[in-house]
C-alpha cells in the first residue's frame, strides 16, 4: 500500500502530465501540418490575407476539442505571424515542462561560488565532453574544502581538494599493507 506522499505525487504528476498532453498534443499537431503541407504557412502569413481569414484556414488544423487557452495561442502566434517558429516554440515548451528529456544535468558543487567567468568555462569543457544539451546546476559546499566536483548522470568528476585527500589517504595506507 502506497502512502499519502505518493499517492500526492501520483496524482499531482497525473494531473501534470494531462495538462501538458493538452497543449503539446495540440500544437504538435499544428506544427505537423506546416511542415506536411509547404502552401499552408505562406497563406497563413500572407500579409494581404485578413486575420479572419487566416484565422479560419489554421482552425482547419487545429485538432477538434482543442481547450480555447490553447487555441488563442496559436491564434496570437497567427497574428504575430511566429507560426513559422512554432517547432522552436515546441522545444522549448517541451524543455520547460519535462526537463528530464531536454538533455542530462551536470550537478557542479564548489566550496565557494564560481564567478561568470569561471562558469563559462567549466560549461565550454563540460559541454564539449558531454554534449551541448547540457544543462548546469550549481552548488556551494564549503566542506569540499576546493576545487569542483561535478556529476553528469552515473559519471562524477571528483576534483575537489576533498577528494584528492581522500585518495591520497587511500594511497598512503595502500602503500603501507
Amino acid at each position: 500500500m502506497r502512502n499519502k506522499k505518493e499517492a500526492i505525487q501520483e496524482y499531482a504528476s497525473a494531473a501534470f502530465e494531462a495538462a501538458i498532453g493538452a497543449w503539446l498534443q495540440p500544437l504538435s499537431d499544428v506544427a505537423d501540418a506546416l511542415q506536411r503541407d509547404p502552401d499552408l504557412l505562406p497563406t497563413l502569413q500572407d500579409p494581404s490575407l485578413p486575420f479572419e481569414e487566416r484565422k479560419q484556414v489554421l482552425d482547419e488544423v487545429i485538432p477538434p476539442g482543442t481547450l480555447e487557452p490553447v487555441r488563442n495561442f496559436l491564434y496570437l502566434l497567427l497574428e504575430d505571424r511566429f507560426l513559422s517558429r512554432l517547432p522552436e516554440v515546441l522545444r522549448e515548451f517541451l524543455r520547460l515542462a519535462k526537463p528530464e528529456e531536454a538533455g542530462p544535468v551536470a550537478q557542479v558543487v564548489t566550496a565557494i561560488p564560481l564567478n561568470p567567468e569561471e562558469q563559462a568555462a567549466l560549461e565550454a569543457r563540460l559541454r564539449a565532453r558531454f554534449g551541448e544539451g547540457l544543462r548546469f546546476a550549481y552548488q556551494v559546499d564549503p566542506s569540499i574544502l576546493g576545487g569542483v566536483y561535478v556529476q553528469v548522470g552515473d559519471v562524477v568528476i571528483d576534483g575537489s581538494l576533498a577528494g584528492r585527500l581522500g585518495r591520497l589517504r587511500e594511497q598512503l595506507t595502500a602503500d603501507t599493507d
